[in-house]
C-alpha cells in the first residue's frame, strides 16, 4: 500500500518501481524453514529494497522534490 503526499507521482513512481528493488535482490534470503535468524533476513532485504527505491525515487527528475510516499508492506508465511 503505497500513500503519496505532495500529489499523486511518488506513489504512482513505487507502484511501478518497488517491488523489482525486493525482487531483484541476489542477497534475499531462502530457507526450507522460518527461524529467527531467516526472518532477521528478510527484514533487512525488505529494508533495503524500500531504501533503494527511496533513493531512486529522490534521484528520478520527473518527480517533485516536495513529492513522497509512505509505504506499508506485510509479508505472510505459510498459509
Amino acid at each position: 500500500v503505497f500513500d503519496g503526499h505532495g500529489g499523486p507521482d511518488a506513489a504512482a513512481y513505487m507502484k511501478r518501481h518497488a517491488m523489482r528493488f525486493l525482487f531483484e535482490d541476489s542477497e534475499f534470503p531462502q530457507a526450507s524453514r522460518v527461524d529467527e535468524l531467516y526472518l532477521q533476513s528478510v527484514e533487512n532485504s525488505v529494508r533495503r529494497a524500500f531504501l533503494q527505491a527511496d533513493l531512486a525515487l529522490a534521484d528520478d527528475l520527473d518527480i517533485s522534490r516536495s513529492s513522497g510516499t509512505t509505504a506499508l508492506a506485510t509479508l505472510v508465511f505459510g498459509r
